[in-house]
């Protein structure tokens, strides 16, 4: 709401109120006032009867041939689709589609302020109600399906009514009906959902986009600008089709409908539930009625007949099985566009509704618009026709390389319907982007760019006027509407980094308006606030990361989606077009100055620079080197190491290929390498090497002279020819003379020529061949002699001597252009036969003239003419539109049903759970704390629907038994036989009883080591421990890394450790019983943040990561039959320590991981490592294994990812490559079961895998994490990498497992941040602090105090309070004044930084702009207070004569004060005294609490605590001063403290009590800075009282400027006719004579008022104007009151340097008389100027430092503000005019 009043927005009232009926009535016009015949308007309350009538006419039932409709879906019948075998009643339904778990989850999607249905019932209720009653409402639900009781409340919807844009609110057809459910009814229908979308993902073709998880609209906008693209590359015609069903939703009819779903596969059960809800149950239950909302209540009822209901639930996946229809049958009878590079044409892009048909000629557009009318006609759907904003085509060609729009020809449908056609500079809207027919001279994207940034920069602007907001809720606002507007639009329209810098204009105003920033230097907008800027995101970071993840995405998308043929296509086009001649295309980045050659106007190449900026760059995975498919795969690229000989070194680059470049390379020739000219071989000649002459070129490559191509090739030529190139030219020769000798010269083929003309069609008359009488024009197929194929050739491009041919084929090989050119001539050629009869039968059902249309006929004739017109196409074969399950990656991700694969344990209370709330006497309110506990208890509530005898309890080993002993009863068993694992672990593990005993009869596991029996099963030996390893002795692993116990050494030892060890042993054993596992192992990873010394004695952040894995110790020792403990390998002694600890050792393994990990990485790692090993072996696919990690997010992520069922979208989460790869190897097993168990609490096997991962931080030597995930991940070809400093500073590249979008986000800001940074001096915003920031306090000091909730700490100690509108203003002044503070200039205070910087501008420019002026004038609030203290002082000694001269005015003006922060806070200002007193005693105060902790807390921090002293020592220097002034370097000590900006720790101290003290510091120098806000606003106030008079003064700066031009040209000519005069004797002496100008002719303003602006532009004429009226310089200037002084200096550059001393003077002379005439003077002015006059003002001897008289400048404004109200009225001024 504040959003659309700030924008100027109202609400507008959509109601319907008034609507037209059927006749016409009589009004009286009220211009004419005369009678006319209006379509007749129904108002009031008979509007509801009316609507009623209107919605039973739009919604009656449709009659469709139904015969046509199953001759339809034969023809397009998936493969994968068909009806299931039919299940009896609705016990299907109950047992796997009506669960609790799917009714939970609809539940759960209830929100809060939904429209109510005629139920009346709130959906929000249920959700926020209790389970019970959730349960309740399930159980309703599936009792009303099972006995079909449904209620008559589901089949009354009610409509609310909604405005077009651009409709008639008063014709209701072109109203949109928003249908509204009942509430009750959407929770059956969300659970009938996902039949509908797996019967999608059966049978809906991969080029509908619209309502399908991982697509989007800009797939389909980025196909299209890629097809126009392409066109304007290679010279083809770009034809497009654009179609748009009308009220699509509401048309549908349901018996076709019901055939439809039966053709896809949807369960018969479900959709006889959807036929219930919608025809009826007779009697039990009417059919489907609707009501309309009007502005006078609810209409009347009125049966639906048909339509899906736009605003159910299912309506957009039932929609997409119906559009399958049409989908299926374009791909199937007409071609499309040909892409090249991929070889494969893309017929169709499909939103919704909203389809584009693309083709390479106007015939095959014919045919598919064509085929779209048929099959809505057949489906009883209409194609929608209106202007050209519905249904259009377009159509483009390129002659002379100039693109021009098809001339000449008409589209027309079967039944005569013509189709608009959109031609120059119109667009068509198609999902929000507007499209231009084709490239249109590099312009197609101009208008959508324009709009999307007028749409950012005005969004941008509202936010930042909202009132009330803090700093971040700006920045995050500011986001989320750039995000919104870049991140849709900016995918399939490059926005530009120029565009962007035009938008954060925008930004940087309105924050300059709220007082948060300047503006310079931009950095401190952008830089994150670690850094100490705002973190604001640059919109080019949304710009780039939109495009780069637009491109991933279709790169990733599954096989039959028009985007990735487009996208693969068009990319390796590109990289041809660039010279890439790499192996492996997607890891290709050039060497040359791509920055500057790559076009923002194509997408791939925009795609690729916004790439190559973020700093990122792509690796590919076993998805590209798997690939058998498409222009990017391997085989296309590889080129062997023989070949790369031939083709000699590369030209443009210094990259390897075969030969060693010696780091030599060519300047880009981006013309020659688009003809594929990239390597030496290119430009040599065959068998002897030397390059090719300018002649060889043009006749091998066809290039012309006079162009670009002959400049960049002589440039080529020049730089192979020198010395440098010598040796390397030398090896070339040999190579080619070698090659001479063993291979056979390449010629190239010569045009081929026509050999006979095929066919002849009707084209459009800019084809030529038509006649006058002619509406068309021809084009002809043609045979080639060569190996061109048949290619269709316009009559105007065939050679004349074919003439006599052309015509003949016109007549004899004629192939029809149209459906209804071919039943016609079809009628003409059959006569009286069947074949007449059967096409007249099509044309007049097409016509609607046939009594009985028979659709079917019409289908069978249609499709005749498609095979007829395929077979003259010459477009390549279409894509195969795969279905998403055609489509998909097959990794086999095996979900067991119900089975149970994750176990999160449970939660109990703590031991110190008994803590009281504060100090609270009520022993009832008491946290109670509780922790997680590993056990078998559910989690989820599918969990809970398993079948009791399925499930996995505690009491498991008991249930075995139970069975077992029954199984041997039962004799299906045998006595030697048994169900528990061969290792018998239920005889030795404690299973009956909880406490500390864990191996019966052995105690815990360290002292059952030795027992020969625990070895024989994977869980018992797994359970083992060790207890010298655990008493701090070392292990060696595998890898002979040594492994020691850490912290976890006491709590493995305590008996809360030992508890917990047999709770993990009893349900390990209950897993294990069921699952009876092969292998177990426990994971961990884990990243330490330890500090390293850097070479300049500083500690800086060194994380490290790894991961330890822990799989029990391997078989040790020998068991001897009779002896329970194990002995040595002989058999004799007791087992050595040496050996065990062998053994252990081999059990443990693990690894570094990159440095840039997170913890959870490193977990999710671990468990990777271990699966990929599992996976390895011979016998992978019998291994069954249990893992037990303590990372509850990444388990569930995992446990997600597995029940997702397949691992395509994994892209779209976060570290989707380590889910795919888990996922991938995880298949390669039978089972794999997770458990989850609590770190660091004395649980062995995690502890021992700890243990592993903390040895490993040390390693040197990082593990190729990288590869690892890589080799794993199938279903997207490529990853991106970014540069990382590792510890040892070497740059390596590492993956970003992360969502493309959000990653590129953080890449882009980066790069804008670093191309600010180049730009400024380091600590430009830090307040000169240049190295690394107490990043914890730079952020701190910018957060708001109050909580989520608004709640603020009271600071009495009291009840907590709400925040206010107060508490956010004096937040926000504070930061303004910290962030002021960062860059040393403050909104609002004239001089600073930024001041300095114009000022130094307009010195170097010799001239005296507004910051000249306005450092002349100094601090305005400083003087204003002086003049006020010392005005009565003053006057006293001027009437006792004591006050003779003003010297000590002239000394203090020739150095004003300038108003800075220094000025302002030191106390030196005159203005804000009291309050600057008041900022140095808290400086002094708080600067010294804040450095005695960190003295104490982080003594080796000696810079932090050296910037707090000089802060301190400076505050006490300005209050010891006899002045209180500060100079800019002591103000540069204190600054910052205020901006919060100190020198980061060195100090290695735990990261909790570095956040403490960093609060603690924050809190103190908060303290600082809002004394430092108070003392500056309470300065800005007392300025304002001056700041109208200087804007005045600057607004009338300029007429000013020309008051005085005017006057200078006229006194010269003045001067030239006087001097005229004399010579002629006459006299001039009445020239002499003053002007006298009455004082009532002068406008005059009380002081501090700015004089009223006119509103009038002014014109500027060419005549030159005489103003001077022959007036003196005096008399012009003096107007009548005293003596009006210009600016200072300027009288000086006009008259001259004489100036100066004639002014003396007249200063001399006039002195006496000067007082009577001010006096005179002021005692006429108003009362109020009066009162506010300063002494300066009033007194005429006060002069200026320079001797002229004070106060003549604001005299001079108002004359200046005069003097244009005058020209803006358009009349010359007169003497006496100010």
């Amino acid at each position: 709401m504040i959003v659309h009043t700030e924008s100027g927005r109202k609400a507008r009232g959509g109601e319907l109120r008034a609507m037209y009926v059927e006749g016409e009535e009589e009004v009286t016009c009220p211009r004419t006032k005369q009678k006319v015949k209006k379509r007749k308007v129904v108002r009031g309350g008979a509007i509801r009867k009316a609507a009623a009538e209107k919605g039973r006419e739009i919604n009656k039932k449709r009659e469709v041939d139904m015969k046509a409709v199953e001759k339809l879906l034969e023809l397009t019948q998936p493969e994968t689709g068909g009806q299931p075998t039919p299940s009896e009643g609705t016990e299907r339904l109950k047992e796997e589609v009506l669960t609790w778990a799917a009714c939970e989850k609809a539940i759960r999607r209830f929100k809060k302020g939904k429209a109510v249905g005629s139920d009346l019932l709130d959906g929000y209720l249920l959700r926020i109600a209790t389970e019970d009653i959730q349960r309740d409402y399930w159980r309703l639900l599936v009792e009303i399906v099972e006995t079909e009781a449904y209620p008559r409340e589901w089949n009354d919807w009610i409509a609310m009514l909604a405005m077009k844009p651009g409709e008639d609110p008063k014709e209701l057809e072109r109203r949109r009906d928003l249908w509204v459910q009942p509430q009750s009814l959407k929770g059956l229908m969300r659970m009938l959902l996902p039949e509908y979308d797996r019967a999608c993902a059966r049978v809906v073709p991969g080029s509908q986009c619209g309502f399908t998880a991982g697509k989007n609209a800009p797939a389909q906008t980025l196909t299209a600008r890629l097809h126009a693209e392409e066109c304007m590359i290679e010279r083809k015609m770009c034809v497009r089709g654009y179609i748009d069903l009308g009220t699509y939703f509401m048309s549908v009819v349901h018996e076709v409908q019901w055939k439809v779903e039966q053709w896809a596969g949807v369960p018969p059960d479900v959709t006889a539930v959807m036929r219930a809800l919608r025809e009826g149950l007779g009697e039990e239950l009417p059919s489907l009625q609707g009501r309309y909302e009007t502005g006078y209540g609810l209409s009347d009822r009125f049966p639906i007949e048909q339509g899906l209901g736009q605003g159910c639930l299912l309506s957009p996946a039932r929609s997409k099985l119906m559009l399958a229809v049409m989908q299926r049958t374009v791909s199937k009878l007409c071609r499309g566009f040909d892409f090249t590079a991929a070889g494969e044409s893309v017929p169709q892009l499909v939103y919704a509704d909203d389809g584009l048909f693309l083709s390479n000629d106007i015939a095959t557009m014919q045919l598919a618009l064509e085929c779209a009318w048929l099959v809505t006609k057949i489906c009883g759907n209409s194609l929608q026709v209106k202007k050209k904003k519905k249904s259009a085509w377009s159509a483009t060609y390129w002659e002379n390389n100039e693109e021009r729009d098809v001339e000449g020809y008409e589209m027309r449908m079967p039944d005569g319907m013509p189709i608009p056609q959109l031609k120059g500079d119109e667009s068509y809207k198609y999902l929000g982007t507007e499209l231009r027919t084709g490239w249109a001279n590099g312009e197609g994207q101009t208008e959508m760019r324009e709009r999307c940034v007028a749409d950012c920069k005005r969004v941008i602007w509202i936010i930042g006027n909202l009132p009330h907001l803090t700093g971040e809720q700006i920045r995050r606002n500011m986001a989320l509407a750039l995000s919104g507007i870049i991140g849709y639009y900016g995918r399939s329209t490059v926005i530009t980094w120029e565009d962007c810098q035009s938008i954060e204009q925008v930004r940087a105003s309105a924050l300059n308006a709220k007082g948060y920033s300047v503006g310079i230097p931009r950095l401190q907008i952008y830089d994150v606030k670690e850094r100490g800027g705002m973190g604001m995101e640059h919109a080019y970071t949304y710009a780039a990361a939109a495009l780069i993840d637009q491109v991933d995405r279709a790169l990733s998308a599954v096989e039959g989606e028009p985007a990735r043929v487009a996208v693969e296509s068009s990319l390796a086009h590109t990289l041809r077009r660039l010279g890439c001649r790499s192996d492996n295309p997607l890891e290709w980045k050039p060497s040359w100055d791509w920055e500057r050659e790559l076009s923002d106007e194509l997408m791939i190449e925009a795609y690729l620079k916004a790439k190559w900026r973020c700093g990122v760059e792509t690796v590919t995975t076993a998805g590209w080197e798997e690939s058998k498919k498409g222009p990017l795969r391997p085989e296309a690229w590889r080129t062997t190491e023989s070949r790369k000989r031939v083709l000699g070194p590369l030209l443009f680059e210094t990259r390897s290929h075969g030969w060693n470049n010696q780091g030599l390379a060519c300047d880009f020739a981006r013309n020659l390498a688009k003809h594929g000219i990239a390597t030496w071989s290119d430009v040599s000649e065959w068998g002897t090497g030397e390059v090719l002459t300018w002649p060889q070129m043009k006749r091998v490559y066809g290039l012309k002279d006079n162009t670009t191509e002959h400049s960049e090739y002589k440039r080529l030529a020049e730089q192979l020819e020198r010395p440098e190139w010598a040796q390397l030219r030398q090896y070339w020769k040999w190579a080619a003379i070698e090659e001479r000798a063993h291979g056979q010269k390449t010629e190239r083929r010569a045009p081929d020529r026509v050999r006979k003309v095929k066919a002849a069609r009707k084209a459009p008359t800019c084809y030529g061949g038509g006649t006058e009488e002619d509406e068309h024009g021809w084009e002809y197929l043609c045979e080639w002699e060569g190996e061109q194929s048949d290619s269709w050739v316009w009559h105007d491009k065939m050679p004349h001597t074919w003439e006599r041919e052309l015509m003949h084929a016109q007549g004899a090989r004629r192939q029809a252009a149209s459906f209804r050119e071919w039943l016609e001539h079809r009628r003409r050629l059959g006569r009286s036969g069947p074949e007449a009869a059967q096409a007249d039968r099509a044309l007049e059902t097409c016509d609607g003239k046939s009594n009985a249309p028979s659709w079917s006929d019409v289908l069978d004739r249609f499709i005749e003419y498609s095979r007829e017109v395929n077979g003259v196409c010459t477009s390549a074969p279409n894509m195969t539109e795969h279905t998403f399950e055609e489509g998909r990656t097959r990794t086999d991700i095996r979900v067991e049903g119900k089975a149970r694969t994750l176990y999160l344990g449970g939660k109990k209370p703590a031991q110190d759970s008994g803590t009281h709330l504060g100090s609270r006497e009520d022993g009832d309110n008491r946290v109670i704390k509780l922790e997680g506990t590993p056990g078998l208890d559910t989690n989820a509530t599918w969990e809970e629907e398993i079948p009791e005898q399925n499930k996995i309890t505690k009491d498991a080993v008991r249930k075995m038994m139970e069975r077992q002993e029954r199984e041997r009863q039962e004799g299906s068993l045998g006595a030697d036989e048994t169900l528990f694992p061969e290792g018998a672990p239920q005889r030795h593990i404690n299973w009956k009883k909880e406490d500390y005993e864990l191996f019966v009869g052995h105690g815990h596991g360290a002292s059952a080591i030795r027992v020969g029996e625990l070895q024989e099963d994977p869980l018992t030996r797994f359970l083992l421990r060790y207890d010298e390893f655990e008493t701090g002795g070392e292990l060696t692993d595998g890898n002979g890394k040594r492994i020691k116990m850490g912290k976890d050494s006491e709590p493995l030892r305590s008996g809360k450790g030992r508890a917990l060890n047999v709770k993990v042993a009893q349900t390990c054993l209950a897993l294990h019983v069921s699952h009876q596992f092969t292998h177990f192992a426990a994971t961990d990873g884990g990243k330490d943040h330890e500090d390293k010394m850097a070479e300049d004695g500083k500690y800086v952040p060194n994380p490290r990561v790894a991961y330890g894995v822990f799989e029990g110790p391997t078989r040790f020792g020998k068991s001897v039959p009779g002896d329970a403990q194990v002995k040595d390998p002989n058999g004799i002694g007791p087992c050595e320590e040496g050996e065990i600890r062998t053994a252990f050792g081999a059990g443990m393994w693990g690894g570094k991981l990159p440095n840039m990990w997170e913890p959870i990485d490193a977990e999710m790692y671990a468990i990777l490592a271990y699966l990929r090993k599992m996976a390895s072996a011979s016998d992978a696919q019998s291994r069954r294994c249990l893992v037990l990690c303590d990372c509850k997010p990444a388990l569930q992520q995992i446990e997600n990812a597995h029940r997702k069922g397949m691992p395509e979208g994994l892209r779209d989460w976060e570290r989707g490559g380590l889910l795919e790869a888990i996922a991938y190897y995880r298949s390669k097993l039978e089972a794999v079961v997770f458990m989850w168990v609590p770190a660091h609490v004395g649980i062995a096997c995690n502890a021992y895998a700890d243990a592993v991962a903390t040895a490993h931080l040390g390693d040197n030597d990082t593990e190729d994490a990288s590869k690892v995930v890589r080799d794993a991940v199938r279903t997207r070809p490529c990853m991106y990498t970014v540069r990382r400093e590792a510890a040892e500073n070497a740059e390596k590249r590492e993956i970003v497992d992360r969502r493309t979008y959000g990653h590129m986000c953080k890449s882009a800001h980066e790069w804008v941040c670093e191309q600010y940074r180049k730009t400024v001096r380091p600590g430009s915003h830090t307040a000169g602090v240049a190295g690394r920031l107490w990043s914890e306090v730079a952020v701190a000091s910018l957060k708001h105090r109050w909580d989520n909730k608004m709640r603020l700490p009271d600071e009495n100690g009291g009840k907590d309070r709400r925040a206010t509108f107060d508490d956010v203003g004096d937040h926000n002044v504070t930061t303004k004044t910290i962030l002021g503070a960062r860059v040393r200039q403050q909104v609002g205070v004239p001089h600073g930084a930024h001041h300095r910087r114009i000022l130094e501008g307009e010195k170097k420019r010799g001239m005296r702009g507004p910051a000249t002026r306005s450092a002349f004038w100094g601090c305005r609030a400083c003087k204003a207070a002086r003049d006020e203290a010392t005005k009565e002082a003053r006057e006293a000694r001027r009437r006792r004569g004591e006050l003779t001269d003003w010297d000590d005015w002239k000394q203090e003006d020739s150095e004003p004060p300038q108003a800075s922060l220094a000025h302002i806070l030191s106390g030196s200002c005159a203005g804000n005294k009291e309050e600057a007193r008041h900022f140095m005693r808290k400086l002094d105060k708080h600067t010294a609490r804040a450095t005695a902790r960190v003295e104490r807390e982080a003594p080796d921090s000696k810079d932090t605590a050296t910037f707090l002293r000089r802060a301190r020592a400076a505050s006490l220097k300005a209050k010891g001063s006899r002045f209180g002034a500060l100079a800019e370097e002591e103000y540069d000590k204190i600054a910052p403290v205020i901006a919060c900006t100190l020198p980061a720790l060195t100090d290695s101290i735990p990261e909790r009590k570095r956040r403490e003290l960093a609060g603690e510091v924050t809190s103190e120098l908060q303290v600082v800075g809002k004394a430092a806000s108070i003392a500056i606003q309470t300065w800005v106030r007392n300025n304002d009282k001056t700041k109208a008079r200087a804007e005045e003064r600057e607004k009338n700066i300029g007429w000013i400027k020309r008051l005085f031009t005017a006057w200078r040209v006229s006194h010269t000519e003045r001067t030239e006719r006087r001097a005229e005069r004399k010579e002629d004797g006459e006299d001039d002496s009445e020239e002499d004579e003053p002007v006298e100008i009455q004082l009532s002719d002068v406008t005059m303003h009380p002081k501090g008022t700015p004089a009223p602006a006119s509103s009038v532009e002014a014109r500027v004429f060419e005549e030159r104007v005489d103003l001077s009226n022959n007036m003196t310089c005096r008399q012009m200037i003096g107007v009548g009151v005293r003596n009006v002084v210009l600016a200072r200096g300027e009288l000086d550059r006009l008259e001259g340097p004489g100036y100066a001393a004639r002014r003396t003077e007249l200063r001399r002379k006039a002195k006496e008389a000067a007082r009577t005439r001010d006096r005179q003077a002021a005692a006429s002015q108003d009362e109020a100027e009066e009162n506010d006059a300063t002494e300066e003002e009033m007194t005429r001897e006060r002069t200026t430092r320079v001797g002229r008289p004070r106060g003549g400048m604001k005299v001079a404004a108002r004359s200046g503000e005069r003097l244009r109200r005058e020209i803006g009225r358009g009349r010359l001024p007169r003497v006496g005019d100010g």
